[in-house]
C-alpha cells in the first residue's frame, strides 16, 4: 500500500481517543473517542470486556454523546447526548447489554459537571446554571457588571457570579433535590455511601479571589446537611481520592499558597483520614505531579485525579517528566513511588481494573489509543486501533531526540523531525516550533501539524529550552520574571548546532509559536537574523497590556513581582514589542478575538507598529474562537489555520 502524505484536512480522519473510565465490577472498560464529521465534533461512547477481550460500539450516532457515569451494578451507563437535534441536550442512559439509549429527561438548564452515587438509585450531581455558564453576547443584553477580581476566562468569556451546587438526582421519580451548600467554587466530588458523606474541593475563604491558592477538602452529609473541613495543610489542592477503607486520602498539592507560579512542583500527599498527619508520595521525583504536555490533540487535563487500587496497596498518579505524561505507583508497602510506564510515549487518561492498568497514550509517531498495562513489569500492550487506518494509509515521520548542555549546565533537549519523502543529499527548509506555557513541554506525543508541516516538505525543530517542565523545579523557574532571556539563549544554542547540519538549507529557516510561543517568536525575530519569515499565533507582545487585560490579569503581579502601573519598565524590559524596528522578516499575525488569555490587542499592537513602520505583516483573525484553537476550535478553523500556515511558509521558505 502506497502511504500518502499529510494534509491538512486529514484531521477529520482522525480519532480522538480522551477518555477511559472502569466499570465498579472492574470486569469492564468505558472509551470516550471524539471525531470530526462534516466539520463538526462527534463523540461516540465504546465498550471493552476485560475478561474476552470484546469491544462493542455503545453509541453508533452522528451526535456528542459524553459519559457521565456507570451505573452502581456495571450493567448500564449514564451519558448526556444531543441527539434529539437543535443542540438540545438530554440525560440518556443505555444498558450495556444491548438496546437502544433511554431518554431520561432534557436538562437544558443545567450542564453536570459530576456524578457519583449516594445509592443504587440516587445520585449527586455538581451542576452549573447553564444560564449562567458563560454571557453570552446576546442582543438583549444592555450592559454587564462586575465587582469580583476575576471576571472572565479564557473559552468562557464573562463569568457569573454563582458557583456550581449539588443536586440529588431520583433515578426512580426523575426529580432533582438543589441542595444549598456554601456559595463557593466546588470540583472533585467523592462519595461514602455507607455514610452518605460527600468530600469535595472548596474554598471557604470570604475573599476567595484574595486567597485562591487557600482551598480545602470539604466533607458534607448529605442526611445531616452539615458541612466540616478536613484537617490539611493550607496551599491549593487540585485532586484528590479517597482509599476504599477510607482511611487515607491522597491529594494533589503543594505547601506554598502565597506562591503564585507556573513552576511550582505539586506533590502526591498522603492523609491519614481525619487528621493532618501526612507523608509526602512524590518527594524523590523532581518534576510535577500534573500532565504540562503540549499537544494539538487533546486538551490537556492538568490534574488528572490519583486512582487507588482496588485493595487500597497502591495508589497511581502522574508526573510530567523526561518529555513525556507518565504513570507512577506508590505502594503503601514499602513507603516507594516508581514509574510504571516509559519515556517513549505520553498518557493522556488511565483507569485500572483487575490488577491491571488501562491508559490511553500516544507516542510522537502514533495518535492515542488504548493500552493494558502490567504495573507489575511495565509490559504494555496495544487493545484498540481506532487510528490503525490513519497511520497504514498516510505517511507518519518519526523525531529524532538530541540534547545540549546549555550555559548554567543543564542538558536542554530538542528534536529534528524530518520529512517523510526525506533526500540526505538535498537541503530542506526548516520550521523551528516554540511551544508555548511557558512552564510546560514538548513530548513524545503525536503532534497532528507538525506531521502536515514535515509532509509539506519541512524539517521540523522543537525543544524545551529554560522555563520548560521536566526537567525539575529548579530549571523551570529560572523563566520567572525573566520571560525571554535564559530561553533565548538555549534556542540560539540550538540553532547553531542545526545549522551545522548538512541537509539544512539556513537561508529557509522559520520560525513559529502560539502563545508564550509567540512571544518568543516576535522575541526570536527582533533579537537574530536567523529566519526568514515567521507566523506568530496568539502571541504576547507587551507584557503590561496583557497584564491589564488578560483572564490571568489579576494574578501578573506576583508571577512578575511588582504591580505594571508601579514598575513599568519591569514589563518593558520583558516585552517583545520593544524589538519592533528590528523585525525585518515578514509576519504572518494570527489571532482569535475571543482569546481572554492573551486579548486581541496584543496582535494588534504589534500589527499597528509592524505596518507604521511599513513593514511586510498580515494580520487574521479567527471570529468567535478562543485561546485554544488549534487544539478544541472550530475543526473548519482548524484545518483552515493548517493550510493558511502552510500557504505562508511556502510563499517565503520554497
Amino acid at each position: 500500500m502506497t502511504r500518502e502524505p499529510l494534509k491538512p484536512e486529514d484531521i477529520q480522519l482522525l480519532s480522538f481517543v480522551e477518555r477511559v473510565k472502569a466499570s465498579p465490577d472492574e470486569q469492564k472498560l468505558l472509551i470516550s473517542v471524539k471525531q470530526i464529521k462534516e466539520y463538526r465534533y462527534i463523540n461516540n461512547l465504546h465498550l471493552y470486556n476485560t475478561a474476552d477481550n470484546h469491544m462493542v460500539t455503545l453509541t453508533k450516532s452522528d451526535f456528542y454523546n459524553d459519559f457521565l457515569a456507570w451505573s452502581t451494578d456495571s450493567r448500564s451507563i449514564w451519558f448526556t447526548s444531543d441527539r434529539d437535534g437543535d443542540k438540545k441536550l438530554a440525560l440518556y442512559s443505555i444498558r450495556i447489554d444491548g438496546g437502544e439509549p433511554e431518554k431520561i429527561m432534557e436538562i437544558k438548564d443545567l450542564k453536570i459537571l459530576e456524578w457519583q452515587w449516594l445509592d443504587d438509585k440516587r445520585a449527586v450531581l455538581l451542576c452549573q446554571d447553564n444560564e449562567i455558564q458563560g454571557l453570552k453576547h446576546d442582543k438583549d443584553i444592555i450592559y454587564y457588571e462586575f465587582d469580583k477580581p476575576v471576571y472572565k476566562y479564557d473559552g468562557r468569556g464573562y463569568i457569573p457570579r454563582k458557583f456550581p451546587d449539588f443536586y440529588i438526582f431520583n433515578t426512580e421519580d426523575k426529580s432533582m433535590e438543589l441542595i444549598r451548600t456554601a456559595p463557593k467554587p466546588k470540583s472533585n466530588l467523592i462519595i461514602d455511601r455507607e455514610k452518605g458523606d460527600c468530600y469535595f474541593i472548596s474554598n471557604l475563604s470570604k475573599d476567595i479571589y484574595y486567597r485562591s491558592n487557600y482551598n480545602d477538602i470539604i466533607c458534607f452529609n448529605s442526611g445531616k446537611r452539615k458541612l466540616k473541613t478536613l484537617k490539611t495543610v493550607s496551599g491549593p489542592k487540585t485532586s484528590f481520592d479517597i482509599s476504599p477503607d477510607k482511611s487515607t486520602m491522597a491529594v494533589v498539592s503543594h505547601f506554598y499558597p502565597d506562591e503564585f507560579s507556573g513552576a511550582r512542583k505539586f506533590d502526591l500527599i498522603i492523609y491519614s483520614l481525619g487528621s493532618s498527619g501526612h507523608r509526602n508520595a512524590s518527594a524523590e521525583i523532581a518534576d510535577s505531579v500534573q500532565n504540562n504536555i503540549i499537544s494539538d490533540m487533546e486538551q490537556a487535563g492538568w490534574f488528572k485525579k490519583p486512582v487507588y487500587s482496588a485493595d487500597g496497596s497502591h495508589v497511581f498518579f502522574n508526573v510530567s517528566e523526561k518529555a513525556s505524561n507518565r504513570i507512577y505507583r506508590y505502594s503503601f508497602r514499602d513507603g516507594k513511588s516508581e514509574a510504571i510506564t516509559g519515556t517513549d510515549s505520553s498518557v493522556i487518561d488511565y483507569d485500572t481494573a483487575d490488577r491491571f492498568v488501562f491508559a490511553i497514550m500516544s507516542s510522537a509517531a502514533r495518535p492515542a489509543e488504548l493500552y493494558k498495562i502490567d504495573p507489575e513489569d511495565g509490559s504494555k500492550k496495544m487493545i484498540t486501533g481506532f487510528n490503525r487506518d490513519f497511520t497504514e494509509k498516510k505517511l507518519i515521520s518519526e523525531p529524532r531526540q538530541y540534547s545540549i548542555k546549555n550555559k548554567s549546565g543543564h542538558e536542554v533537549d530538542y528534536w529534528i523531525m524530518k520529512p517523510p519523502e526525506f533526500h540526505k543529499d538535498k537541503k530542506h527548509p526548516l520550521i523551528l516550533n516554540i511551544h508555548g506555557g511557558p512552564h510546560a513541554q514538548f513530548a513524545n506525543t503525536f503532534f497532528f501539524e507538525f506531521q502536515v508541516m514535515a509532509s509539506a516538505g519541512y524539517i521540523i525543530l522543537y525543544s524545551n529550552p529554560t522555563g520548560s517542565m521536566g526537567k525539575g523545579y529548579d530549571f523551570a523557574k529560572k523563566l520567572e520574571n525573566n520571560w525571554g532571556r535564559p530561553d533565548s539563549d538555549d534556542i540560539r544554542l540550538i540553532m547553531e548546532e542545526v545549522i551545522k547540519l548538512d541537509f539544512v538549507d539556513t537561508a529557509r529557516l522559520g520560525v513559529t509559536g502560539g502563545s508564550y510561543g509567540g512571544f518568543m517568536t516576535n522575541w526570536l525575530l527582533g533579537t537574530t537574523d536567523y529566519f526568514k519569515t515567521g507566523i506568530t499565533e496568539r502571541c504576547v507582545s507587551n507584557l503590561a497590556g496583557m497584564a491589564e487585560n488578560s483572564d490571568f490579569s489579576y494574578y501578573t503581579p506576583r508571577q512578575f513581582r511588582g504591580y505594571f502601573w508601579r514598575e513599568p519598565e519591569r514589563y518593558w524590559d520583558m516585552s517583545p514589542i520593544r524589538f519592533v524596528d528590528k523585525i525585518k522578516a515578514p509576519l504572518l499575525i494570527v489571532h482569535s478575538d475571543n482569546d481572554q488569555r492573551t486579548p486581541l490587542s496584543q496582535a494588534e499592537g504589534l500589527y499597528t507598529a509592524l505596518k507604521i513602520l511599513r513593514r511586510k505583516a498580515r494580520l487574521v483573525i479567527f471570529p468567535r474562537e478562543s485561546h485554544g484553537l488549534n487544539r478544541q476550535g472550530d475543526p473548519r478553523k482548524r484545518e483552515e489555520r493548517l493550510k493558511l500556515f502552510t500557504r505562508w511558509f511556502d510563499k517565503y521558505l520554497k
